[in-house]
């Protein structure tokens, strides 16, 4: 499409990685609601009992967890996810508001639950459930076809509001897979115009923490 160049609408590689506090917030919200889930469901009781359990009580719990954690749909967590989740408890902890003094990433506090979760990671791994499926780029023909229809035409409020949605999620929410959340986050100061070494008119963030993140226009 006119005033698009496709090729640029990614991040830079040598863009420097962000630090967003709220898709952190996210993602510990995220495992620590399945570890409670699964606790009020395994052992029938409130799962509020969690925050003050001492290191050996954790300990038989995450190794209980690991084991028979499953997803909404009764299937295993992938590698990624369950590291993810460990990950997410293990900051719940450690932060504001408990600040505990516990690390369930260390071996000699959470002995049990570390050497479990390491074989059933090697389990999930011979099982296929190791790597990240990523979904399929869009092909740039494709991308032109969705362009050139009405879809997203500026002709009309509707229309508008859709082509300014897809241009600010194709080109400045997918960094680091945060892009519902980092689109929460965008004012009109997010964006300026610059020019860039070749002369041409560009928009592009101006956060100083945010990727940059170029769209050409």
């Amino acid at each position: 499409p006119a005033g698009i160049d496709l090729a640029l609408g990614r991040p830079r590689a040598d863009a420097p990685q962000p630090f967003n506090s709220k898709n952190t917030q996210c993602s510990t919200k995220w495992g620590m609601t399945v570890l409670r889930k699964w606790y009020q469901g395994h052992f029938k009781r409130s799962a509020s009992s969690i925050d003050a359990m001492s290191a050996s009580e954790l300990d038989k719990v995450l190794q209980q967890f690991y084991i028979n954690a499953k997803t909404s749909k009764k299937d295993k967590y992938t590698k990624n996810s369950l590291n993810a989740i460990r990950k997410s408890i293990n900051r719940y902890l450690r932060g504001p508001p408990l600040r505990r003094d516990i690390n369930i990433l260390c071996d000699s506090e959470f002995p049990a639950s570390n050497r479990t979760y390491r074989e059933v990671c090697r389990t999930l791994k011979m099982e296929g459930k190791a790597s990240t499926k990523h979904t399929a780029p869009m092909a740039v023909e494709d991308l032109l076809k969705l362009y050139q229809s009405h879809v997203l035409k500026p002709s009309s409020p509707q229309t508008l509001l859709n082509k300014v949605w897809f241009d600010i999620m194709f080109f400045f929410g997918r960094h680091g897979g945060g892009g519902r959340y980092t689109q929460r986050e965008f004012t009109r100061e997010s964006f300026g115009f610059g020019i860039d070494e070749y002369g041409t008119s560009l928009l592009q963030q101006r956060l100083s923490t945010a990727p940059q993140i170029h769209c050409h226009q």
